[in-house]
């Protein structure tokens, strides 16, 4: 708070908004009940801006508050003077954290936000350092702009770059699955979808026999020199094993059987 200087009024037509401001969209309603609050109480919680001349003045936090206090008609707002620094990437993040911490942006107004940071010139370690984020948050955001990614944010199928990290770990048949269905991906359907295509591979690395009935017995025929036996391999006589060794030695112990039971009889 070293560098900033106490509040002061300030008329409120002195003050422009940052049309650089990460945060784009507010709820009408949001902004409606807290113009009611401010006729009641006023702006209880100073603007912070930064000094451009003598009557005038850039919004750096505080903008549902700025249109609450011009919806509720004030002529004057308590305002902290921050600096003037050139220092973009500074007001950027002064600017997320005001949000971020309040209602929060939309995950597209946070993707916009990383992207520029990043593209100033702070890497992405330092930027998760500073920001207090994972290193792979920070990835996901610079993941999540490019052209497919981005495009399923738009459309609201994707609301979270968790989901989105989520999906890239999917293999890419599993992928293109949800590509061609419709409606939000979740990371429990990314769960599940994984699940059904691990499944689907288990069953391909079974070999591929004739399927017999359920209740069918197990048919011997003999042989002059040697007889055979049929093993019922039906779809829920093969899912009943954990593991394709398993599967594996029950039909060795039935063979071994099988082999003993001829060499008694002979």
């Amino acid at each position: 708070m070293d560098n900033l200087s106490l509040h002061r009024l300030i008329p409120i037509q002195w003050i422009i908004r940052d049309p650089q401001q990460p945060r784009k969209y507010f709820e009408e309603s949001s902004i409606n009940d807290l113009s009611n609050n401010i006729k009641q109480f006023g702006v209880l919680q100073p603007l912070l801006v930064q000094q451009n001349s003598l009557e005038n003045f850039t919004l750096l936090c505080g903008e549902r508050r700025l249109m609450a206090a011009q919806q509720a008609g004030l002529k004057e707002v308590p305002v902290v003077i921050y600096p003037k620094t050139n220092s973009l990437i500074l007001s950027r993040l002064i600017q997320y954290s005001e949000n971020i911490f309040r209602e929060g942006l939309t995950p597209l107004e946070t993707i916009d936000l990383i992207v520029k940071i990043t593209n100033e010139g702070v890497s992405t370690v330092q930027l998760a350092q500073i920001l207090g984020r994972r290193h792979d948050w920070i990835q996901g955001h610079l993941l999540a702009n490019t052209p497919l990614y981005r495009s399923l944010f738009e459309s609201g199928r994707l609301r979270s770059v968790a989901v989105l990290l989520i999906f890239k770990s999917l293999p890419p048949k599993a992928q293109n699955k949800l590509l061609t269905e419709s409606g939000v991906i979740t990371s429990t359907l990314c769960q599940k979808i994984r699940q059904h295509f691990n499944q689907s591979e288990k069953q391909r690395e079974l070999p591929i026999l004739s399927p017999i009935s359920e209740n069918e017995n197990i048919v011997k025929q003999p042989l002059p020199v040697r007889s055979t036996i049929t093993i019922p391999f039906n779809p829920l006589w093969l899912n009943s094993f954990n593991s394709k060794k398993e599967l594996i030695k029950t039909i060795e112990n039935l063979l071994n059987k099988h082999l003993l039971s001829e060499l008694k009889q002979a």
